[in-house]
């Protein structure tokens, strides 16, 4: 027979029976913060208490020490689990990380166990066992040095438990103190009985009173487990959940008085822990409103505002009862919306000047949805400019409405709000409800509303404005024209016109010195007439070509015009014209190829009428950054002084700086002019164009 009933196993069958309940309520709360920890504890603890009883049930004498090995594996094991629960029970879960810590927890309890199951070997734990005479199959253990180690540390690991319990019912609320009262009551009980054995108090030699005082310590943790939700909110989810909540919280007992509230209610109305357990009459008199309120309890949110700095509050309570359906108190939670409701009424207020603002203006502004076109919203300008009414626009499209003369507009504005989001000033053709059409400038911006992508748009008329301009542009070619005529005219007065009387003049001395046998010097004087007859040539094919082309009604081609013009003028005329182009002309403004244009057709001018160059060569580079000309003769060159003044050359340089850029003229590698113009892209974008006289 290996086992027989004694009156001490019976009694901690009891013990057991109540360790096992309490370990499977506990289990089914494994899934709280640091519950997993608790169970465990439990768990091992309701193991030792069977193990225990088990020992004093053994007949034989090996069993019993097999049944101690198994209650010292399960003590140890229960002591380091609950003293790590202790640490997440108190918010000190962080220190579970520490190195040494983590040590005693882990190898103190180990280092115990394995003293106990290796004490054959060394007998240090248990250094003998004998009967005790008093009880039946009772065994005395005698003591050894580990024993007395093992128990040192116990009693560490309690201190450790204790001082966390301690720290959570010194600084915790009124729930989470008696918690850790009950747990604290239990460490009590479970350290007298560990001295009853330890020092024999009852003289019971091998008696050892923890399993069977466990059944209270048990009792004590169903009582935290069941009637104070010990394992459904232990005080660090509290702090963590409650004490950081923005809302404030307030818990009222049965007879309204103030039992618990978190941060955000003490840092409202000012509450301290000397408030605890004080009528709320008199905790709160300074907020009448509030407690008018809370005069009569309603389950839908109340809104209260009161006279304390304006303040809007909404306020839920929440009867409290207990297992029997009892009112325990009340939970109030206040939430203070004061700021959400300035700022509703500063938007309402923005809403109510964009709402003036939008249709009292004088533009035309509409509101349409970037993907198709949909109108959410139009002004009376847009109504009494386009001549459909508001609800017929916001009901269609702008391609229902046709607003679109070139539907491609409509595309290309769209590239550009997805692109950059903003449009400035651009020129649009707007069809009308009569089916007129207007031009009209516009500026969009993109909003977003409901989730969706939408153009704001402002229309303004500039159909009068293009008119009058087209009118302007009209009269400034006209008197241009004229100006260009009288210029041609003096032209054929100065130039052509003393050309002309210089041919006379050659021909009739020629003529005379033929008569006068003066063959040499009439030899001379033919030359002389021959030249003047090609100055005079150049000088009219030039005048022909500015006649054709002064005043150009199309956007100029840079190379093609400059070629027609080498064509028409120096290549007619015997000079050898070459037109070299490097790269593409690209990005470049109109302004800049303007001026690039004319700059070398006031050099060319003076190669013409000054140079004598037999041979000219003009080239174009167009780089990413920069444009250059280069304009390079073989004539006769030039005097730097005498030419710094002309009419031409200060012409060129007006526009080279004006477009930023580096204009040099100098002496050619083998004689002749070079001409070199640099233009910086980045420098001329922004700059303002201004006309220069070309003549």
């Amino acid at each position: 027979m290996l086992f027989t009933p004694t009156p001490i196993s019976l009694v901690i069958a009891v013990s057991a029976l109540v360790s096992v309940f309490t370990a499977f309520a506990s289990w089914q709360r494994r899934q709280t913060r640091g519950g997993m920890y608790f169970a465990m504890a439990m768990v091992a603890m309701s193991v030792y208490v069977i193990a225990a009883g088990l020992d004093y049930a053994a007949v034989t004498t090996p069993l019993k020490i097999l049944f101690a090995k198994v209650e010292a594996l399960d003590y140890n094991d229960a002591l380091a689990f609950l003293a790590a629960f202790t640490f997440f029970y108190a918010g000190h879960e962080n220190a579970l990380k520490n190195f040494w810590v983590r040590i005693f927890l882990i190898f103190i309890p180990q280092i115990n166990i394995l003293l106990a199951w290796t004490n054959e070997l060394h007998g240090w734990y248990w250094s003998a066992f004998f009967n005790n005479p008093q009880a039946t199959y009772n065994v005395v253990f005698v003591h050894g040095p580990a024993f007395l180690w093992a128990s040192i540390t116990g009693y560490l690991f309690l201190m450790l438990i204790a001082a966390n319990l301690f720290y959570v019912a010194r600084t915790g609320a009124r729930l989470a103190r008696r918690q850790s009262g009950l747990l604290l009551l239990s460490l009590v009980i479970a350290a007298a009985s560990n001295l009853l054995y330890l020092f024999d108090i009852f003289n019971l030699p091998g008696v050892d009173w923890d399993p069977i005082t466990s059944s209270f310590t048990s009792l004590l943790f169903l009582t935290a487990l069941y009637r104070t939700g010990f394992m459904d909110l232990v005080p660090v989810a509290r702090n963590t959940v409650v004490e950081n909540l923005p809302d404030s919280i307030l818990v009222l007992d049965e007879k309204n008085r103030l039992a618990d509230f978190n941060l955000a209610a003490k840092t409202i109305f000012a509450l301290r822990q000397a408030d605890l357990w004080k009528p709320v009459s008199e905790v709160m008199a300074g907020w009448p409103e509030m407690l008018a309120a809370l005069s009569s309890y309603g389950e839908r949110p109340q809104e209260i505002v009161t006279g304390v700095g304006a303040r809007v509050f909404e306020l839920r309570q929440i009867l409290l009862t207990d297992q029997l359906g009892g009112s325990t108190g009340h939970l109030l939670m206040l939430r203070d919306f004061s700021e959400r409701v300035r700022i509703e009424e500063a938007l309402r207020i923005s809403e109510e000047k964009f709402y003036k603002a939008f249709h009292a203006g004088p533009e035309a502004i509409l509101i349409t949805n970037l993907a198709d076109g949909r109108i959410l919203e139009v002004n009376e300008s847009f109504c009494r400019l386009t001549g459909f009414s508001r609800q017929e626009a916001l009901v269609s499209s702008t391609r229902d409405l046709d607003l679109w003369v070139n539907p491609a507009d409509r595309a290309e504005l769209v590239k550009e709000m997805q692109r950059s989001g903003i449009l400035h000033d651009r020129e649009y053709q707007i069809r009308k409800k009569s089916g007129d059409i207007l031009t009209a400038s516009l500026a969009a911006d993109t909003i977003h509303l409901h989730g969706e992508t939408h153009i704001i748009s402002t229309l303004i008329d500039i159909t009068y404005r293009k008119q009058v301009e087209t009118l302007l542009l009209t009269s400034q070619i006209k008197q241009a024209a004229a100006e260009e005529r009288l210029r041609v005219a003096r032209s054929l007065h100065d130039s052509v016109s003393q050309s002309i009387h210089s041919l006379v003049f050659f021909s009739e001395t020629l003529d005379a010195l033929i008569e006068r046998g003066s063959y040499e010097r009439a030899r001379q004087v033919t030359r002389q007439l021959q030249q003047s007859a090609r100055q005079a040539h150049k000088e009219t094919r030039l005048l022909l070509f500015d006649l054709q082309s002064a005043i150009p009604e199309r956007r100029i081609d840079l190379v093609h015009d400059l070629d027609e013009r080498l064509t028409r003028v120096e290549r007619y005329t015997g000079i050898r014209a070459d037109l070299v182009q490097d790269g593409e002309l690209l990005d470049c403004p109109e302004e800049l190829i303007e001026n690039l244009y004319w700059i070398a057709n006031e050099a060319l001018n003076n190669i013409l009428k000054h140079a004598r160059a037999h041979s000219l060569r003009v080239t174009l580079s167009f780089k990413p950054a920069a444009v250059f000309l280069e304009i390079l003769d073989d004539g006769i060159g030039f005097d730097p002084l005498k030419a710094q003044n002309g009419l031409g050359l200060n012409i060129m340089r007006a526009r080279a700086e004006q477009t930023g850029g580096e204009l040099t003229i100098q002496p050619g590698p083998s004689g002749g002019t070079l001409l070199q113009l640099r233009i910086d892209k980045k420098g001329f974008e922004h700059e303002p164009y201004q006309d220069i006289d070309r003549r």
